[in-house]
């Protein structure tokens, strides 16, 4: 059946979203993923805009859990617009586990979708008993993918996370489908990041771009039909083809039309409703299919030059020879080089043929730009938003509270001052004001 084809699931560990945005785009587009997971996202609350807005897919994530020690981490999602993909909630017993799952159905099926990371810290045994605490709250579904960077080399069979690994996997229903190394560095190569399934897919494509980071790139086809996305449908008038003689001709017979209505409401009403029709006799609606298109200095001849990178990357790595390398090296300078220029070309023409629209020019830059979203100061953070714990720290104070009868007759006729020290409960509001009273710029460790 023409504009049906299968769900296309990927996975990427890229050691943050902050970097290598044009990389990351371009991978997407080449593996034409509907929903990919990723690992290691180093986002927090509120900085999406650190992330690459990618045209055609909105991205959810879940940041790395506060009592978790360390920088880094987070779980999350780009996910094709058109997919309706639920939000599972996760297992409160487990809440330290970095790990985030969705639910959609597609084809008539539902598949439920998870990823998970887990640090080289983490003991293995902690971070699977969270996975099969979640898996015995999923709902009823038809399949079970789950993919993530578990930092476990599936190639030591006999090794203690392996085995307790494979352990899960048997419990689970779940099987392990790649089969080529995920992780390289200088002097290894690993397979850390998994795909577990309980159906029919199609084989793991293993893509490492260097230049990316240094998990590659995974993409399957799982065994579920689908419609293809239609292009996006939007509603507009041509406002700059109105004739400036037609126009005034409708503006001359408002007042005519107006002059026998006192009634401010009948008034407003038949504004509009005069406004509207001259609208839709000058400039009427119409109706367009548009196609969200990738960045645009990614041009053909870009495409062609990663392409030609990439394919002389994989043949240094396999032959090691010093002329391989050297040519490698040179059209990765290359391709560095052009992108930059084919950037700063498109903006430095973007920006002075729309100077005189400013309104336009900054929509348009915001739109296809990742910027950093000012942080939200109107609520509290989750590790201040408990007044109680305040209230509970000066309340339950060491010692008791029997004083000599002696003592307060003392200190009360020896008062020096007028000044009283009183404790009082606080709420929510009185901390958010007295934390944005201070107008320090200093900064703590944690950054903040």
């Amino acid at each position: 059946m023409p504009g049906l084809r299968k769900l296309r699931i990927g996975f990427l560990n890229p050691g943050s979203l902050g970097t290598h945005h044009d990389e990351f785009m371009l991978a997407i587009n080449r593996h034409d993923v509907d929903i990919m997971a990723l690992n290691e996202t180093w986002l927090r609350e509120g900085e999406e805009g650190r992330a690459p807005n990618i045209p055609g897919y909105r991205l959810r994530h879940k940041p790395r859990p506060a009592e978790v020690r360390g920088r880094g981490g987070g779980v999350g999602y780009y996910i094709r617009r058109g997919i309706t993909a639920r939000t599972l909630i996760q297992s409160s017993t487990s809440p330290d586990i970095e790990q985030m799952w969705l639910s959609v159905i597609v084809g008539g099926k539902k598949l439920v979708i998870g990823t998970a990371y887990r640090p080289p810290w983490l003991n293995p045994f902690k971070f699977f008993e969270g996975l099969t605490e979640m898996f015995t709250t999923l709902p009823v579904h038809d399949h079970v993918v789950l993919v993530g960077d578990f930092n476990i080399n599936f190639y030591e069979s006999d090794n203690y996370c392996t085995r307790t690994l494979c352990e899960f996997l048997m419990y689970t229903n779940l099987k392990q489908i790649v089969n080529k190394p995920t992780h390289f560095t200088a002097h290894s190569e690993t397979l850390i990041d998994l795909v577990c399934v309980d159906g029919n897919t199609s084989e793991v494509w293993v893509d490492y771009i260097h230049e990316l980071s240094s998990h590659a790139f995974l993409s399957f086809e799982f065994n579920i039909r689908k419609y293809k996305p239609k292009p996006l449908r939007k509603s507009y008038r041509k406002i700059s083809s109105i004739n400036e003689n037609d126009l005034k001709n409708y503006l001359t017979n408002f007042n005519q039309q107006c002059l026998n209505i006192y009634d401010v409401n009948s008034l407003v009403s038949q504004f509009n409703s005069m406004l509207l029709s001259v609208f839709d006799s000058l400039a009427p609606q119409l109706c367009g299919l548009f196609k969200e298109s990738q960045y645009p200095w990614i041009t053909y001849n870009i495409n062609e030059m990663i392409r030609t990178r990439n394919e002389a990357h994989i043949r240094s790595r396999h032959t090691q020879k010093d002329t391989h390398i050297a040519y490698y090296k040179d059209l990765k300078s290359e391709v560095e080089l052009a992108i930059h220029r084919e950037k700063g070309a498109y903006f430095t023409q973007f920006i002075n043929n729309n100077a005189k629209r400013p309104k336009f020019m900054w929509k348009h830059l915001k739109n296809i730009l990742a910027y950093k979203k000012k942080r939200d100061t109107t609520c509290l953070p989750d590790h201040l938003s408990e007044p109680n714990n305040f209230n509970r720290f000066f309340l339950t104070l060491p010692g008791n509270s029997d004083v000599a009868s002696s003592d307060i007759h003392y200190y009360t006729k020896n008062r020096h001052f007028s000044n009283c020290f009183v404790l009082k409960q606080v709420d929510e509001i009185t901390i958010l004001k007295t934390l944005r009273s201070i107008k320090s710029k200093a900064i703590g460790a944690d950054g903040k």
